[in-house]
């Protein structure tokens, strides 16, 4: 496969832009950079192709695409469309284009879900579990995986904390009246016990009290 690199010059305003495709027909394909699609969309798609490599490998128009990016400083100069270096799938954002691009995304946040869209996702996870396929595919990928006894206590004493987190608690008690059901009022408090009896509290009891609880024999009476 050829992957053509390619300099493309605006006739109108003589902007240029540095490319590469594996189109058959470089000098019709009109390049795929941000900046110089809205270029052609406001001036016309009024241009000049050239082909500077025929490249037969990926690392072979890295190369090239690189070496001519630093030549011609494209990504710096003004003459020229592209937002970053032409490297194939290797091109990296110059220090300028990834600060503008973090501008732009200052101060977004992005809000939540709608109902529908909720929606939408619980019809999605509902297909892939009635999907065999995707159950033993799954299954496939969990095979050998397998917790520490280090990571387990690490788990249990994380979730010890988060449960005497009066904010967590808060958040637990907003979900569950939000998902249209009433929360207990135990929610989110943990139990402790003595090694006799059990207690469920936010802080702990006493010096003899430890986080957990333990399960009580039933006798039956004969």
């Amino acid at each position: 496969m050829i992957i053509y690199l390619y300099l493309k010059t605006h006739n109108k305003t003589g902007l240029k832009y540095l490319g590469q495709t594996s189109n058959p027909d470089p000098h019709r394909y009109a390049g795929s950079g941000t900046y110089w699609k809205r270029h052609l969309v406001v001036h016309g798609h009024n241009y000049t192709t050239e082909i500077l490599r025929e490249c037969k490998s990926q690392n072979e128009l890295k190369e090239w695409g690189l070496y001519f990016s630093r030549l011609w400083n494209v990504v710096e100069s003004k003459e020229w469309a592209n937002l970053k270096e032409e490297g194939g799938s290797y091109g990296n954002h110059s220090l300028e284009t990834r600060t503008k691009i973090s501008a732009s995304q200052a101060g977004k946040k992005r809000g939540p879900y709608s109902q529908e869209r909720r929606e939408q996702i619980a019809n999605q996870n509902r297909r892939k579990a009635l999907n065999p396929e995707y159950c033993v595919k799954l299954s496939k990928s969990l095979i050998g995986h397998s917790v520490s006894a280090d990571t387990r206590r690490k788990i249990t004493e994380h979730n010890r904390i988060k449960a005497q987190n009066p904010v967590w608690i808060a958040i637990q008690r907003k979900n569950s009246l939000a998902n249209g059901s009433t929360p207990p009022s135990q929610k989110g408090i943990p139990w402790w016990t003595d090694g006799i009896s059990n207690r469920k509290q936010l802080e702990c009891p006493g010096p003899d009290w430890r986080p957990g609880m333990i399960k009580k024999k039933i006798t039956f009476l004969t």
